[in-house]
């Protein structure tokens, strides 16, 4: 009959209606170079190469704050105020220079995730400045030491000169 040949026509033009869309649409998903299949891959591998520099630069710190305590206690416990001055600045020395290469490292990497629209990484809840915030806390504590060591010293100096 005429109404079944017009609707198996009907059908036929959008069957093809939606394969067309639907290559086109998959065209848009995993196309080269502008898929979003390909984009999203891109930014994942951002996000775990960011995560994994934060979670690996959070440990350092968490490390570095642990030998800021063991050597605090030593402090407390030794005469040697000289040595203890040089620790200090030792580990002042190391988490100044970590520091200033991961967050140089990472800072373009989250700039180009924010530009992306991509300002929640799943893999990390660390940000550059939560790290920066963690490893300022830890310089003002080693900062903090290194001063009261100095005045211990320069106490020290002043009760030897009083003596002779």
């Amino acid at each position: 009959s005429a109404f079944t040949l017009s609707n198996l026509e009907d059908l036929r033009v959008a069957v093809s209606s939606i394969a067309t869309s639907t290559a086109d649409r998959e065209q848009d998903l995993v196309g080269e170079p502008d898929g979003l299949l390909i984009k999203e891959k891109a930014k994942e591998k951002l996000r775990m190469e960011f995560a994994m520099a934060a979670t690996a630069f959070k440990k350092f710190n968490t490390k570095n704050t642990n030998l800021m305590t063991e050597l605090e206690e030593e402090m407390a416990e030794t005469p040697d105020l000289e040595s203890m001055l040089g620790k200090f600045q030792e580990v002042e020395a190391a988490v100044k220079e970590q520091a200033e290469d991961v967050l140089e490292r990472l800072r373009p990497l989250q700039e180009k995730l924010d530009s992306q629209g991509d300002t929640n990484n799943p893999h990390t809840p660390e940000t550059v400045d939560s790290l920066q915030a963690g490893v300022n806390m830890l310089l003002s504590r080693i900062a903090a030491d290194i001063t009261s060591v100095r005045a211990k010293l320069d106490i020290e100096e002043k009760h030897k000169r009083m003596a002779a």
